[in-house]
């Protein structure tokens, strides 16, 4: 994973954009039971370098929880993902983002009522 990471170490991509083209590298192994190794490493390689499909609007009116007693499958990663995604987006609207004093965790700013499968905080 770290030379992974060293070898993309000046790529430009936002966390936003590298988590939409991480959700879009995994699109292919959705029916698969399990991902090898070999898989999921590649996925990660590709989130640096492959497309970066748009945020799909509709993801804000989804329901994204996630019951902590359902087993992790691919449904559950793509709610991780898109919730992920739109907290950064909230985290940015709210200003959690340039906060100086995120890196101690911050509320992302979701609008009230939402269902999303991670936690409200940010930290950076």
């Amino acid at each position: 994973m770290s030379e992974l990471v060293a070898r993309h170490a000046d790529n430009g991509r936002t966390l936003e954009e590298w988590l939409r083209a991480l959700r879009n590298a995994l699109a292919s192994h959705v029916g698969q039971p399990s991902l090898s190794p070999e898989q999921f490493v590649g996925a990660l390689e590709a989130a640096f370098s492959g497309p970066v499909p748009d945020r799909d609007p509709a993801w804000r009116s989804e329901d994204l929880s996630q019951d902590d007693e359902t087993p992790t499958d691919a449904a559950t990663i793509d709610r991780i993902l898109k919730s992920q995604v739109l907290d950064l987006e909230d985290a940015d609207a709210s200003g959690a983002l340039r906060d100086d004093y995120r890196g101690f965790g911050l509320p992302v700013g979701r609008p009230e009522g939402t269902l999303r499968a991670t936690d409200g905080f940010f930290y950076n």
